[in-house]
């Protein structure tokens, strides 16, 4: 597609869906929105990771071919583009029924462990996704998981132990998707039990259904 007929599409909202659909299907016009989410710089990049975030959640397989290049993504200094890459890795693990990219799970699950909040939380909410492509994995990326209230996470530069509160939040979510297939209950509703006390009230809210849901007898 004409780079100026793309961009036109690109900041016409009623279009969306016409890219969506048209990626899905002409590997041409995933690489040009590829091309634009990495040398824009303007704001049409950020319209761009949309349009590939979005075809990954409805048809995945088509963005395998550049796994690696949506990995490195996730190392972009551009912290929008870093996290939309790694809502799409995340979709595109399900996709990987071959396991041809498993071997990039060490990398992702160390996402968990930065200290940018926004970073491990995208990554945090997203790994259920990866226990469901990668099951045999499960009790080590649940261990993994485990790990973040002892993670320090920063703000403005500080240790912020809310933001700790709030990743907890979205690890409790991210159990919930789970649960029913981990070899690690136990573990998970300790870990459940203890965010019942967390300061930040919607968390403990979200501890309470949890234990509530998965404790019934």
């Amino acid at each position: 597609m004409d780079h100026c007929k793309l961009s036109e599409m690109l900041n016409d909202k009623q279009a969306f869906e016409v890219l969506v659909n048209g990626a899905a299907e002409q590997p041409e016009l995933i690489n040009e929105l590829l091309a634009i989410m990495q040398s824009d710089k303007g704001s049409l990049k950020f319209k761009a990771e949309k349009v590939i975030r979005t075809v990954s959640e409805q048809q995945p397989a088509a963005l395998l071919p550049h796994f690696d290049l949506l990995a490195s993504l996730t190392k972009s200094s551009n912290n929008f583009i870093k996290w939309g890459a790694i809502i799409t890795l995340s979709n595109l693990f399900l996709a990987d029924v071959d396991h041809q990219h498993e071997a990039y799970l060490p990398e992702y699950l160390a996402l968990i462990h930065t200290e940018e909040m926004i970073t491990a939380g995208n990554a945090v909410s997203n790994m259920w996704k990866v226990v469901r492509a990668y099951p045999e994995r499960e009790y080590e990326i649940t261990s993994q998981l485990l790990s973040v209230p002892r993670i320090v996470y920063q703000h403005k530069g500080d240790p912020s132990p809310e933001c700790n509160r709030i990743v907890c939040g979205h690890l409790l979510d991210c159990l919930d998707k789970y649960y029913a297939m981990s070899g690690s209950k136990q573990e998970i509703l300790a870990f459940a039990a203890l965010q019942v006390n967390s300061s930040r009230p919607s968390v403990a809210k979200k501890a309470a259904a949890f234990l509530k849901r998965h404790t019934r007898t």
